[in-house]
């Protein structure tokens, strides 16, 4: 039995686009995200951020991880640092 690829097609984004949403939805991904809208979007590395929501580097790494892939947050070499701030695009007008 196949699929139309139409079919498979839209399954498909109404898939992504939930994941999309899950990701953004979490708990502590608004968190993260609180302290770049909050702080007029200054960078911040990921030790700071761990310690500013409370929360395991590896935790924040992964949420980190997927803002960057989601195309919200960038990163940044800063020394030896990696810091991250909200895209521009990602930033009410």
């Amino acid at each position: 039995h196949s699929f139309p690829t139409a079919t498979f097609i839209s399954v498909w984004i109404i898939q992504t686009t939930v994941w999309k949403m899950k990701t953004i939805f979490r708990e502590s991904t608004y968190r993260i995200l609180n302290i770049f809208y909050s702080s007029n979007n200054k960078p911040h590395h990921l030790r700071d951020i761990a310690r500013k929501v409370d929360l395991n580097e590896s935790t924040v790494s992964v949420r980190l991880a997927e803002l960057e892939k989601e195309d919200i947050l960038k990163s940044e070499k800063d020394g030896n640092l990696k810091k991250f701030k909200l895209k521009n695009k990602a930033i009410p007008k």
